[in-house]
């Protein structure tokens, strides 16, 4: 996903992600700033991904 975003951009080196946990073993740009890493490469699910989950099934 970065690489796609990156390639767009006339100056890559101004942008900046930013997201509250990146996943353990995967490797980020280095625009990327995070909270923290986890522990294993699973998935963190937060509580607002349940409801948007239940509301895509209705």
């Amino acid at each position: 996903m970065f690489k796609k975003i990156i390639s767009k951009v006339d100056e890559p080196s101004k942008l900046v992600f930013v997201t509250l946990f990146a996943r353990c073993g995967k490797k980020y740009p280095k625009q990327l700033i995070y909270a923290a890493k986890t522990k294993s490469s699973g998935y963190v699910v937060f509580p607002w991904d349940k409801l948007e989950f239940q509301r895509s099934r209705d």
